[in-house]
């Protein structure tokens, strides 16, 4: 199964083995913002960021608001993508940590009903590109989900997989 916000906690245990203060979904340091977890001894919040956070510019810019108060109080923030999953590289990426796990479900668009990129906004496009940068690592299995789902959909028209402006991420070699 894919990971969801709920299941990022468990992930979270395992990364963060000694810490025992993660507050899920609680008010932020006096703010009307609840972040998904946050631990105030590694002063670190942790976001899953759902489709939503592709599709709703109004979620973004939330998103980006939140950041700069999670910032001014001197956390940082690590934002999950939902089509990232964990896996060795995705936690090095989020955290700068190593933690050897086998991965369970793969990285991209597989799911039959996931949100695909064609439906982001122009924010969660720009979103889904920084991501793609942020997570190098597993880059080309976020393109090869992308690519084997215009496949599977037999689609001549990749507009029902990409926006016109992410065409070339598929069709490099």
């Amino acid at each position: 199964m894919y990971i969801t916000e709920e299941g990022l906690y468990e992930y979270l245990k395992l990364v963060f083995p000694d810490t025992d203060d993660w507050l899920l979904n609680q008010r932020f340091a006096g703010h009307n913002i609840r972040p998904d977890y946050q631990s105030r001894s590694l002063n670190l919040i942790v976001e899953f960021d759902g489709f939503r956070h592709y599709t709703q510019s109004s979620v973004i810019v939330n998103d980006e608001y939140k950041d700069g108060i999670y910032a001014k109080e001197g956390y940082i923030v690590a934002r999950m993508p939902y089509f990232v999953q964990p896996s060795t590289n995705s936690f090095i990426n989020l955290f700068g940590k190593s933690v050897a796990m086998d991965q369970a479900y793969p990285h991209g668009f597989v799911d039959s009903k996931v949100v695909m990129p064609c439906d982001f906004c122009e924010l969660g496009v720009k979103r889904f590109k920084h991501d793609l940068e942020r997570f190098g690592a597993i880059y080309p299995s976020i393109i090869s989900s992308l690519k084997s789902k215009i496949a599977e959909l037999k689609i001549k028209d990749k507009r029902f997989v990409l926006p016109e402006s992410l065409f070339y991420l598929v069709e490099r070699t």
